[in-house]
């Protein structure tokens, strides 16, 4: 309960009086508190969030009506009436609210609701304190009168769930806002509460406010921090001498670990990796780099995801059809750390259909004999199986299409990849060697994943997928690889667990201090949160930023610092290889689409073609081009 008063930001004038608080910092916090809704499901977790939707918060929104028709639909959320006050809550609060109103029994009955909902049996003293502490949680400084209007219980009840989130140390008691202060010198005074880490909040606003550092960075500024942390080559950036360089300049391979540990986890199309995520962050990009990394076993590459089993059959008839072996150019792929594999692998199976398709005998023979005989080379697999070398290679291709199989190197991938046509010819005479032979791929295994079944999350008590140890590391390479982290960046992660899910845990790191919770990113809504560290190098950064010269990046589609849609969200753009965006520091100013440029402000004519240059310049290696083509 000493956490507020202990932190390192506590200053004299502060200490003097806890109480005196800025209005607007208590407002802001308030905003932020509140749950972002913008959709149905962001509706459903807000419900839940908030224990409770009255009646004035419920017609603050016109949307909400929408939302939860939907809603009650799909029995997922319910709209209480026997009460003296109506109010609106999601279906998994159903049994603390039970304990509270036992006229509401009836609800037991109702076909929609899962029996996992009724299976806890709530006390009503422990169903009201956990109502009441999440709405501390949403809510801000708040009187206990205004909790028992709102749930027509007596006052002296309300009070009690309070004090034992105080002895918890959940919430303060105190005279937070002007209006309270005002009736601090009459008898009857008035007392608020307010969760511990909210007014943490409030307390490090108040102070960031009087040192005139609480305004959030744009949505350009935070794009282009990004880029600059994630260090990404501009187009319009010379080429580095390392040894007339005045600072030190990191070596290709060391540049190329960093880019690895801040995009452990994307998945990304198969060929991207190679064409357009690495060479725009490691200059003179060596693909041996990425070699000697999968050989040492730092890092596994694989398929962490599969397709519906119809589009799975669809694809294979495709094959058939075009004669054309291995997995294709857009199949996602996922290059992660084997520090954070059990991590991937948990989230892999919780996400996976349970209807999983079959594959082929050709693959299941490959299967069988890798999982009898261990990893194995080449050669070693063919001749146990008596596959010629063309059938070999087909089932090591359907093997990774199905996220069954991997490789020692990314050799393995890269030999799956390249086209027929740029493989050796079985002529000796006019045949020569492939840039990249699938004997070259070191020993082929099967992939480390969950076998475990898919797990619903739907249909479940809890979103236990992760333990708090994987979790919080999770939220920790999230942190890496975005700097602040907000619900709206979630998409761009392939297996994201659910936010309302990360949200107790990013809080719980609040409060110990480990991170800061704030508005750091004007533009988008909700909480956010982010290291203190960078919180200073962003605000430090924007400074610089401001005198900063003017740099163009040139991003694919899929690259995952592609924020094209949260900057303008009016404007879609397809997440293919061969789209790309053109980005002036952190402003979008052209993409490309279906190979058609077009601008996205006007541009004079005469700079027109220079920048077109720039949108659809590539920079990777040569050799690469007998699996990537001309791209």
């Amino acid at each position: 309960t000493n956490a507020i008063r202990n932190r390192s930001w506590a200053d004299p004038g502060e200490a003097r009086d806890f109480s005196l608080l800025d209005e607007e910092a208590i407002a802001r916090v308030r905003d932020e508190a509140w749950p972002y809704i913008n959709n149905v499901e962001e509706f459903h977790d807000g419900l839940f969030s908030l224990a409770y939707m009255s009646k004035q918060e419920f017609e603050s929104n016109t949307n909400y009506q929408t939302w939860q028709a939907v809603l009650l639909d799909a029995g997922r959320s319910l709209k209480l009436t026997g009460l003296p006050n109506e109010m609106w809550i999601a279906t998994e609060k159903l049994g603390c609210f039970l304990a509270l109103y036992p006229q509401l029994q009836s609800l037991q009955a109702l076909p929609e609701i899962p029996t996992f909902i009724l299976e806890k049996k709530w006390d009503r003293q422990d169903a009201l304190r956990e109502i009441v502490r999440s709405r501390l949680e949403c809510l801000g400084p708040i009187r206990s009168q205004q909790l028992a209007t709102e749930l027509a219980i007596d006052v002296a009840e309300i009070d009690f769930a309070l004090l034992a989130l105080e002895v918890e140390g959940f919430a303060f008691q105190g005279q937070f806002t002007q209006a309270a202060r005002r009736q601090k010198t009459t008898d009857d005074a008035v007392v608020e509460w307010c969760e511990r880490r909210l007014l943490q909040r409030i307390h490090r606003y108040t102070i960031d406010a009087h040192r005139k550092s609480i305004k959030p960075v744009s949505l350009q500024t935070y794009t282009e921090f990004l880029f600059d942390m994630h260090r990404l080559v501009a187009v319009t950036e010379p080429a580095i001498d390392t040894a007339t360089a005045k600072e030190p300049v990191l070596d290709g391979q060391t540049r190329l670990q960093n880019t690895l540990g801040l995009l452990d986890g994307i998945a990304a199309p198969a060929a991207s990796w190679e064409a357009d995520l690495y060479p725009v962050r490691v200059a003179d990009y060596d693909p041996s780099w990425l070699d000697v990394m999968c050989i040492s076993g730092r890092i596994v590459w694989g398929r962490y995801s599969l397709p519906n089993p119809s589009l799975r059959m669809q694809r294979r008839k495709e094959l058939k059809s075009s004669k054309s072996s291995g997995p294709i150019k857009s199949t996602p792929i996922s290059i992660v750390s084997r520090a954070n594999l059990d991590i991937w692998k948990a989230l892999s199976a919780a996400q996976a259909n349970e209807d999983v398709a079959s594959i082929s005998e050709l693959a299941k023979r490959i299967e069988s004999d890798l999982a009898s005989n261990g990893a194995s080379f080449f050669d070693q697999i063919q001749q146990r199986t008596g596959l010629l070398k063309a059938q070999l290679e087909q089932g090591l291709a359907e093997l990774v299409s199905s996220a069954r199989i991997t490789s020692d190197s990314f050799t393995g991938l890269r030999a799956l990849l390249t086209p027929n046509k740029k493989k050796p010819s079985t002529h000796k005479r006019r045949g020569r060697k492939a840039m990249f032979g699938v004997e070259d791929a070191g020993r082929w295994s099967l992939l480390e994943t969950d076998n475990r079944q898919g797990l619903s999350t739907g249909n479940t008590r809890h979103w236990d997928v992760l333990d708090e140890d994987q979790l919080e590391r999770l939220i920790g390479i999230y942190l890496q690889r975005w700097g602040v982290l907000f619900r709206g960046l979630l998409e761009r992660e392939l297996f994201a667990p659910p936010w309302r899910v990360l949200l107790a845990a990013l809080r719980k790191m609040e409060l110990r201090g480990t991170i800061r919770g704030g508005r750091f990113v004007a533009g988008v809504g909700g909480e956010q949160f982010a290291f203190p560290e960078t919180v200073d190098a962003l605000r430090k950064f924007k400074k610089r930023s401001d005198e900063s010269k003017v740099n163009y990046y040139s991003l694919s589609a899929v690259d995952p610092l592609n924020l094209l849609n949260l900057i303008l969200p009016n404007r879609k753009l397809s997440r293919l290889s061969k789209n790309r965006v053109l980005y002036e520091n952190g402003i979008p100013i052209a993409v490309m689409e279906s190979d058609k440029v077009s601008f996205l402000r006007e541009v004079d004519a005469n700079e027109q073609w220079n920048l077109q240059q720039a949108l659809i310049k590539k920079n990777f290696p040569p050799r690469l081009r007998s699996y990537l083509g001309s791209r």
